[in-house]
């Protein structure tokens, strides 16, 4: 690939050959657009469990540690629990706009620090 300027690429073959042994010059030129640079932000809910609990909401966040709520999945581009320091997997919670629900047999041991990450990722 030759660079021709910094919004303009193009490619070129001496030769293309197919089955039939025909040969032909291809040439083509393509534009690639600005690179953008993608921004992130993120956010953290925190809960304490007390042993018994699987649904947490906006209520049960610790104060102290922000107040952004339980956000929706669909606003944000990822979300992660973390339960006692341990990335749980996905198929073990499910979360809704001020809604998180544990959906695992066990529940954390009381005490048990419940932080949910927010990830969104933008094009600035």
């Amino acid at each position: 690939m030759k660079k021709n300027n910094k919004s303009s690429h193009s490619i070129r073959a001496k030769q293309v050959t197919d089955w039939t042994t025909r040969s032909i010059k291809l040439s083509t030129k393509f534009s690639l657009p600005p690179l953008k640079i993608a921004k992130t932000n993120i956010g953290y809910y925190y809960a304490r469990a007390d042993g018994q609990q699987r649904i947490f909401t906006n209520k049960d966040q610790l104060p102290g540690y922000g107040n952004s709520g339980i956000l929706s999945p669909d606003s944000v581009s990822y979300t992660n629990l973390f339960v006692n320091g341990m990335l749980q997997p996905p198929a073990i919670y499910k979360v809704d706009e001020g809604i998180l629900e544990l959906l695992s047999t066990d529940v954390p041991s009381e005490n048990t620090l419940i932080p949910l990450q927010f990830i969104t990722i933008y094009l600035a």
